[in-house]
């Protein structure tokens, strides 16, 4: 008897799973094949649910990147639209610059920042107007310029000739077109069509650099100096004079001058600065 207990849970223990399942089963309420049949079609509906899910959410992400994408540049170009890039100068920035016309005649020294252009007498600072007046207009390209109480550069052209690197601010802290502002320097070459002369008869493509040394001596002034050398030659000599101005704005008069190797003045840079005089320039200038 004892054996023979053993012997069935031994075989009881080495069934066949699929037996287990189909013992699982209530009498005479569904076959085998159904119950499987059932089950696997349950299977199915519930993978292809997830996978439906997955669809969804990746066409939702597909579709929201797309819609991104193409309203993106609107978007952008919407912002941009709507901001304002104009500078805006601080409120505090208000100081009208005063300035005269001097006595219209050129000193026989370097001292005083005037020039001629064209053989009309300018006193820096003076107005764009003055010139506009003259025949002279802002380059196209500067025409937009937006001129506040700091140094800003435009061109100016009369036909054939050119004012280079022109230095203009406003006349009075606020933001003007560049015909309302004020000039306070220019440079000048001496292959530009315009005639342009300084104090002491200094002509860049005329005067002589032992001309130019002297005349800054006769009008006592200082300068640094500087040099550029290409292949072991010196091609260019600098020369820069720092003229103190009485002027509740600005402070020095700055005229620069380049030297060829042929002796002659080849451009002067003519400059009102509201600056302080450069620490330690003092022991590089000669007089």
């Amino acid at each position: 008897m004892k054996q023979s207990q053993y012997q069935n849970d031994y075989e009881y223990d080495q069934r066949d799973p699929f037996m287990e399942y189909v013992d699982s089963l209530p009498d005479r309420e569904i076959t085998v094949t159904r119950k499987v049949e059932r089950d696997i079609k349950a299977f199915e509906e519930q993978k292809e649910q997830e996978r439906q899910k997955k669809f969804r959410i990746r066409t939702f992400a597909i579709a929201a990147a797309v819609a991104l994408l193409i309203n993106l540049p609107r978007v952008l170009i919407a912002d941009r639209n709507e901001r304002d890039y104009s500078y805006r100068y601080p409120d505090e920035v208000v100081e009208v610059i005063d300035y005269d016309y001097g006595d219209g005649l050129l000193d026989d020294d370097l001292k005083e920042p005037e020039v001629l252009i064209d053989g009309e007498y300018h006193h820096f600072p003076f107005p764009v107007s003055d010139l506009i007046d003259e025949g002279w207009e802002v380059a196209r390209e500067d025409r937009d310029t937006e001129v506040g109480p700091y140094e800003d550069f435009i061109t100016l052209v009369n036909g054939d000739e050119e004012l280079h690197v022109v230095s203009v601010i406003s006349p009075d802290g606020t933001t003007v077109d560049p015909e309302d502002a004020l000039i306070t320097g220019f440079v000048t070459y001496a292959s530009d069509e315009t005639d342009v002369v300084l104090p002491g008869g200094i002509k860049p493509g005329v005067t002589t650099e032992e001309e130019l040394v002297q005349q800054m001596r006769d009008s006592g002034l200082s300068w640094s100096y500087d040099e550029y050398e290409y292949e072991g030659e010196v091609t260019f000599k600098y020369y820069k004079c720092y003229v103190p101005v009485e002027d509740d704005h600005f402070k020095y008069y700055i005229i620069e001058f380049s030297v060829y190797k042929d002796g002659v003045v080849q451009d002067a840079d003519l400059w009102l600065v509201d600056f302080e005089y450069p620490s330690g320039l003092e022991d590089a200038v000669n007089s």
